[in-house]
């Protein structure tokens, strides 16, 4: 049931069990869900909350949601073993369903060699999508409450997809330049003795690290130097 989630996933399943047996439940609810979001204080969903100052009013929030359970009579049902609710399960396969439809997308856009520094293969199934699920139920107690603070499931969802797409981003450049210093590395180990090792420096790689100060008003030596190295002007390079 919860193969590809992250740890910050398992961890709100965790928060959220916690909750709802700390009232006397034995069963998880959307709300225990949602509420457990806030309780973890890491990942998409989080963040898209804290921008919205939800983080806040969590207290309100979570008193609220205790209102609805007294008013639902919740407690009266107490089955045999602790387990979700018919609509905590439905959250978490639409989770699932979102994850493999983007990773579907990804395959299918490689294929079709379409390019985007925005598009990164979905690797596991991140709170936001937790998130996002809770907000597609447009009907459920979340999403109410929501509403009575100004806010609409559209306005959340907009920013758990920017705020995965720079986090997408952030994996890649960190993913790059670990490549990279590991085949400097590679580089330094393998040539350790070799003149060109030894007597030069790679400004390709320092520059591609933002270890080179950016050159300005050199323009004229600059375009000088580009003609001699693709020989346009000369016939030899030096």
């Amino acid at each position: 049931m919860f193969k590809n989630f992250d740890d910050e996933c398992i961890e709100v399943f965790s928060k959220a069990q916690k909750r709802a047996k700390n009232l006397n439940l034995e069963y998880l609810s959307v709300i225990h869900l949602f509420l457990a979001l806030f309780e973890v204080q890491s990942g998409i969903a989080y963040e898209t909350l804290v921008y919205f100052t939800l983080d806040r009013q969590f207290k309100k929030i979570a008193r609220n949601f205790e209102k609805v359970i007294d008013q639902k009579a919740y407690k009266t049902f107490m089955p045999q073993r602790f387990e979700f609710s018919i609509k905590t399960k439905q959250i978490i396969e639409n989770a699932q369903k979102n994850f493999l439809s983007d990773v579907e997308k990804f395959e299918i856009d490689q294929k079709e060699k379409i390019e985007s520094s925005e598009l990164k293969r979905p690797t596991v199934i991140n709170t936001g999508y937790l998130l996002s699920s809770i907000l597609d139920d447009k009907y459920s107690v979340p999403n109410t409450i929501l509403l009575l603070h100004g806010l609409s499931a559209l306005a959340l969802k907009s920013k758990i997809i920017s705020l995965s797409e720079a986090s997408n981003k952030k994996i890649e450049k960190e993913e790059e330049q670990e490549d990279l210093e590991n085949k400097q590395f590679n580089i330094e180990e393998n040539e350790e003795d070799s003149p060109i090792q030894k007597y030069t420096t790679n400004l390709s790689n320092l520059s591609y690290l933002g270890k080179i100060d950016p050159i300005f008003g050199r323009e004229k030596e600059m375009n000088a130097l580009i003609q001699v190295i693709q020989k346009k002007k000369k016939k030899k390079k030096f």
